[in-house]
């Protein structure tokens, strides 16, 4: 899959009182509202750069808001087997 453009995310803080703020018992879950469709590619790099980044202590946890295109995933355990699509079909699917 073509990883497609990079994602800009800037992380901050909800204001108080504001719709996206949530409170647990660490304190204030800063939430990313990305506002589009989104490839899936782009979302994948960008949970796996915020997990990185979280288990280094360097950023605090983050609720993202997203819509990325239809995939099909296999799952840990799926096997090429399992997908009902020639390989012809799915270069054709994308």
């Amino acid at each position: 899959m073509p990883p497609g453009p990079p994602l800009a995310l800037r992380l901050r803080p909800p204001a108080r009182g504001a719709a996206t703020e949530v409170t647990g018992p660490d304190g204030l879950l800063a939430t990313a509202d990305l506002g589009r469709r989104t490839p899936y590619g782009p979302v994948w790099a960008l949970q796996q750069d915020l997990v990185r980044l979280r288990q280094a202590g360097r950023i605090d946890d983050v609720f993202l808001l997203l819509e990325h295109e239809p995939v099909y995933t296999l799952g840990r355990h799926g096997r090429p087997d399992n997908v009902l699509w020639d390989e012809g079909r799915r270069r054709q699917e994308g």
